[in-house]
């Protein structure tokens, strides 16, 4: 009795997605062969052997400080999205169907900041890199 409430609300929840309703849902969410290593949150990596879904990482900057984040994405197959946000604000958005390096930089004006890594249905893997400037802007 119970797996038919659970059947039910699944299918409830894949037909909302379809319909657009719920539109930050990766269904079904696949992480085979994921390994994730966030190094003294300045870097972090990710490898992946099937990925559909979101992994949420946060980053402490420091308010008012120059960052600089590089980007090595390898898509084998899929598309992988990376976003990088301070609460509301999307400071860096972009969808990767290929391979690709690139970096970009901003002025934080939040102390914690927050990538989102997002698969549709991808294998590959994703290495980010931030460097902060050790000293605060005036402002």
């Amino acid at each position: 009795m119970e797996f038919i409430g659970i059947l039910i609300t699944a299918g409830i929840v894949y037909f909302l997605y379809k319909k657009g309703v719920i539109k930050n849902i990766r269904f079904p969410v696949i992480k085979v062969g994921f390994v994730t290593n966030h190094l003294k949150n300045k870097q972090l990596r990710i490898r992946y052997k099937k990925f559909n879904g979101i992994s949420n990482h946060i980053f402490v900057v420091g308010t008012n400080q120059n960052v600089h984040f590089d980007y090595d994405v390898v898509v084998e197959e899929g598309s992988l999205e990376l976003t990088f946000r301070q609460r509301r604000d999307v400071v860096f958005h972009k969808e990767f169907y290929h391979s690709e390096k690139g970096s970009f930089s901003f002025t934080s004006s939040r102390k914690n900041c927050m990538l989102l890594v997002t698969g549709k249905h991808t294998k590959g893997c994703c290495h980010v890199e931030l460097d902060r400037a050790d000293e605060e802007i005036a402002n």
